[in-house]
């Protein structure tokens, strides 16, 4: 089930928004609802004729509740009985669970259940709320770039799954994004509505033990594109993902000595919110703020050369001491607790922020701006080969600048995420925008 709400006298209009809109349309409704993370106030009397619904809604194939069963609940609630193995504890690749879930409701499924084959295709939808915790805990009125792509990326969740993909094997396998690439074509911000996500398969193949997964992913609003790219999963056993070895080739740029003895200070400051339901504080929004401590990946900046890297154009490095007790590892997933690798990339955000607060923090303080999820129109490019687990101890991240555009204040970077000396992501034209 759900979590407990207290619903009072709205409970008849929460359980029609899940039976209709998913889980953004209650989370108008409930005090503390966590799924898609909207946190609102109860109304006591409050008439489901009043809560509005944005015309881009489509009815619920399978709705809020079956898609929270599968995260964090029984499965079989959602795909039926030849998933009720999985009810009581046995192991299952899950989709993220509340804070961190933002797959509100499969409207259109045309694949065959249980059947691993291409050409099918999958519809999701994620209702954007302005009180949903990211927006606050990221001091920004856009949707920050790890949300935006976790989106797409759970509907694909959804659909391997629904494939009856654990059954290809004895052993448990964990479901992880190994590539993507994709273009982010219009700001989303906290009033943007109703996303939709269609996702086609279009490889499924057994290589070297493990199940691949590829597919195409097309984030709409209306006739609009929103975010459309591609993207690559693996399925690994426990022995697979513990021998993993990290990128093979990869050569991260070091910093010379004399590039060393350049780098300057840049401290960080640690702010409310702490965690995702830690809303109780006035934030500033917007402007050149970095995250607060709930979604801030960073603890240090060990290194900030302006003038550093392979083009002289900059170099910056952070860490981030890992912490079992941090939220995300109890939303990301169930039985499988593993940093999302879309933080990682956020992390690698949050360096090019503090690139840009230092290179036009000055110039910008009084001008209203705020940052971009990605820049519009730039196409990015993600490899994992690596996980971050609660045993592991650090995680390094460093960014080296490849472009700038001081009239547009756009930063492009490529750069490579460590834990633990392996060298685990690698992040390719990521681009920044005010």
């Amino acid at each position: 089930m759900l979590p407990q709400y207290s619903w009072g006298s709205s409970s008849r209009c929460a359980q029609k928004a899940l039976d209709v809109g998913g889980a953004a349309s209650y989370s108008k409704i409930l005090p503390k609802s966590t799924i898609g993370g909207g946190v609102t106030n109860v109304t006591e009397g409050a008439d489901c004729q009043r809560q509005s619904v944005d015309p881009e809604t489509l009815p619920a194939i399978y709705t809020a509740q079956q898609i929270y069963e599968y995260a964090i609940g029984k499965p079989s609630l959602c795909f039926g009985d030849a998933f009720k193995e999985y009810d009581n504890g046995k192991f299952l690749a899950r989709l993220p669970n509340p804070p961190f879930l933002f797959v509100d409701r499969i409207t259109k499924v045309n694949a065959e259940f249980l059947k691993i084959k291409t050409g099918g295709t999958v519809q999701g939808q994620f209702d954007i709320k302005p009180d949903h915790w990211f927006f606050k805990c990221n001091k920004q009125t856009s949707i920050p770039f790890a949300v935006m792509l976790e989106f797409p990326l759970q509907v694909c969740g959804w659909y391997s799954c629904f494939m009856g993909s654990a059954n290809t094997s004895k052993e448990p396998l964990h479901y992880r994004n190994l590539d993507g690439s994709a273009i982010l074509y219009e700001d989303v911000n906290m009033n943007s509505g109703t996303l939709t996500a269609t996702v086609k398969s279009t490889k499924a193949a057994n290589a070297g033990g493990m199940l691949i997964q590829s597919f195409d992913l097309l984030v709409t609003k209306g006739d609009r594109k929103i975010y459309e790219g591609n993207t690559t999963f693996g399925f690994f056993s426990e022995a697979a993902l513990a021998n993993q070895i990290g990128l093979v080739g990869a050569k991260p740029y070091q910093p010379t000595s004399d590039e060393i003895a350049r780098s300057i200070d840049f401290p960080l400051t640690f702010t409310e919110p702490i965690d995702p339901t830690d809303l109780n504080h006035n934030v500033p929004m917007n402007g050149l703020n970095l995250p607060g401590k709930c979604f801030l990946m960073l603890d240090k900046i060990t290194a900030f050369i302006p003038d550093g890297g392979p083009k002289g154009l900059g170099f910056i490095r952070g860490i981030n001491q890992v912490d079992p007790s941090r939220w995300f590892f109890k939303a990301h997933f169930y039985q499988d607790p593993v940093i999302p690798g879309s933080l990682g990339l956020e992390s690698f955000m949050q360096l090019l922020k503090c690139f840009a607060i230092h290179r036009w923090g000055k110039e910008l303080a009084n001008t209203p701006c705020h940052y971009q999820a990605m820049a519009v129109g730039q196409k990015h490019t993600w490899s994992y080969r690596g996980q971050v687990i609660p045993k592991d101890k650090l995680v390094t991240v460093d960014a080296c600048i490849t472009k700038i555009d001081d009239a547009t204040h756009t930063i492009t970077a490529d750069g490579f995420l460590v834990v633990d000396g392996r060298i685990i992501y690698s992040m390719k034209d990521f681009t920044l925008n005010l």
